[in-house]
């Protein structure tokens, strides 16, 4: 069985998630019966999603694989950052094979979605850093795993201290720059990871230490 196949479907709507610091709209799926962040699960290249009418019609079905070049231009204001546009909004990439006012037509519309995600290491390019001041929610909830590109090994950190740690850098070119103290190799990759633990277990035992640290 696939990695893929093995994922729980996620039921909601499409997302245009877009909030100062994206620098464009991000393509997502909110699950339904979630609030905020907790609900929102941005699409990243391999997930499988289903986009559909209120009725349950198919509209489209696909494996998502964005084209981070098409239509992309250099920002008005700062001619050394480039993105994609469309319909006069800055986008983080569109996929392939889909008409483009119509991909974001969709968006716009909240159409409904069924989304089964590809298990695999995250980027920050696919998940951007969220703000400090409007993550609290995800923060308490999910820490990130650094691990070096060097030894391969992991450690934990909470969103908090990375936020703080990164410091308004690009967090790919911060990703770059870290230094693994075991074996000195610059560069980590990294996974979103998430407090498992049901919600008496929490309430016993209070949140795990990672998440708090600052």
């Amino acid at each position: 069985m696939r990695e893929q196949d093995a994922s729980p479907v996620i039921e909601g709507t499409l997302l245009s998630w877009f909030e100062t610091g994206l620098e464009g709209i991000v393509w997502a799926v909110h699950e339904d019966g979630k609030a905020g962040y907790s609900g929102l699960n941005p699409l990243r290249d391999g997930d499988h999603l289903q986009i559909l009418e209120a009725d349950g019609t198919l509209i489209w079905e696909g494996t998502i694989d964005l084209d981070r070049e098409v239509n992309r231009r250099p920002y008005p204001f700062n001619p050394g950052v480039s993105g994609h546009a469309v319909r006069g909004c800055w986008v983080k990439g569109l996929q392939r094979g889909v008409d483009l006012g119509l991909w974001f037509h969709w968006f716009q519309d909240e159409k409904c979605a069924r989304l089964r995600k590809l298990a695999r290491p995250m980027s920050f390019d696919d998940l951007p850093l969220l703000p400090l001041d409007s993550s609290l929610d995800l923060a308490d909830r999910h820490y990130y795993g650094l691990t070096c590109r060097g030894c391969q090994r992991t450690v934990r950190m909470g969103i908090r201290r990375a936020v703080r740690l990164a410091g308004g850098q690009r967090t790919e070119d911060w990703l770059k720059r870290l230094r693994c103290v075991a074996c000195g190799h610059r560069g980590a990759g990294i996974q979103l990871l998430a407090d498992v633990r049901n919600h008496e277990t929490i309430e016993r035992e209070g949140l795990l230490s990672v998440t708090q640290e600052k």
